[in-house]
């Protein structure tokens, strides 16, 4: 579980391909999303309609460097339409090249969120930066930075709804399930409400 969890501050992989788009990118069931810079796009940088998709190793919302904010309207990722199930956005957890498969999701502000699921279920979040540069050193802020408005949808590889990098940009356990609710801060914030907004969970 260690080495799972060792990659997630190593330099990630520049993307071969930048799209600055007035759309949106629409994908349907069963598509892989890998290694863009997507930004500046009039609403959703990717739209998801649909089951079984993958968005993994890119950089959405930022430049191909992920230093400087170019951020799309809406959300970085937007799982809306009619239904669908088992999306993923980010690493599989499974130990082989999760360190490509990371998103950074940042800089979609003016009241926009970095993720923001509409519909379906059985959804994953893991192992993404939201809300900081590539490094994981500086905040480079969503408007907000998940929001879910379904069910059964688990976010960072213990499913404690926070983001594990961003857990560890932090001093947090990822492994563990009880700090989502602690107040390392004592400002009445919980952690957990600290990784929705962006803000420092420890001062």
């Amino acid at each position: 579980m260690v080495s799972r969890l060792s990659w997630l501050f190593l330099p990630l992989a520049r993307p071969s391909v930048t799209l600055t788009l007035p759309l949106s990118q629409r994908i349907a069931s069963g598509t892989t999303v890998r290694g863009l810079a997507i930004n500046r796009a009039k609403n959703g940088g990717i739209y998801i309609d649909g089951s079984g998709n993958s968005i993994t190793g890119n950089f959405i919302g930022t430049d191909a460097a992920g230093t400087t904010s170019l951020g799309n309207g809406t959300a970085g990722v937007y799982i809306t339409g009619f239904s669908g199930t088992g999306n993923r956005v980010g690493t599989d957890g499974d130990d082989t090249g999760d360190e490509a498969e990371l998103n950074v999701i940042s800089g979609n502000g003016n009241g926009n969120a970095g993720i923001r699921i509409d519909v379906g279920n059985a959804h994953i979040i893991a192992g993404n930066l939201i809300g900081t540069n590539a490094a994981g050193t500086a905040s480079m802020p969503n408007g907000t930075g998940v929001i879910i408005r379904t069910t059964n949808t688990r976010v960072g590889t213990n499913g404690d709804g926070m983001g594990d990098a961003w857990e560890i940009s932090w001093g947090l356990n990822p492994l563990d399930l009880s700090d989502a609710a602690a107040d390392a801060d004592g400002d009445q914030v919980s952690n957990l409400r600290e990784s929705q907004i962006g803000t420092n969970p420890i001062g």
